[in-house]
């Protein structure tokens, strides 16, 4: 084996190592609620890398409680529905600024997102 090839297999299991467990909706909702608490506007990478979450789970429990802008300055950013907002104060004045901020490098790699990566398979 090439050590090209060993190298691309190291990478791919520490990146199924990294693959996020997925927690119940509840859990999941409630993480989503304090991230709401913090920042009105947030994108999906930007989510994920602080809940640790798969993509598809963590979509599908956005959508019973947030929505996506399809167009305008947040297009493809996600908020929270109306009726959550007026629960609580805390949704209509978050703590930090308007949008959250993009993740860091470090929030990328613990989610096990690679920005720059194109994953493809090769058979051996």
């Amino acid at each position: 084996m090439a050590n090209g090839e060993q190298g691309l297999q190291a990478k791919r299991q520490a990146q199924k190592d990294n693959r996020a467990a997925r927690v119940g909706r509840d859990i999941l909702v409630g993480k989503l609620f304090e991230l709401f608490k913090q920042h009105r506007i947030w994108g999906l990478r930007d989510m994920r890398a602080r809940v640790n979450q798969p993509e598809a789970w963590l979509r599908e429990c956005l959508e019973t409680v947030a929505f996506m802008h399809k167009s305008g300055d947040f297009n493809g950013k996600w908020e929270l529905k109306e009726e959550f907002r007026e629960q609580d104060a805390q949704f209509l004045n978050p703590t930090g600024t308007e949008i959250a901020p993009k993740a860091e490098e470090s929030d990328l790699e613990k989610s096990g997102l690679d920005e720059d990566e194109d994953e493809t398979f090769v058979d051996v």
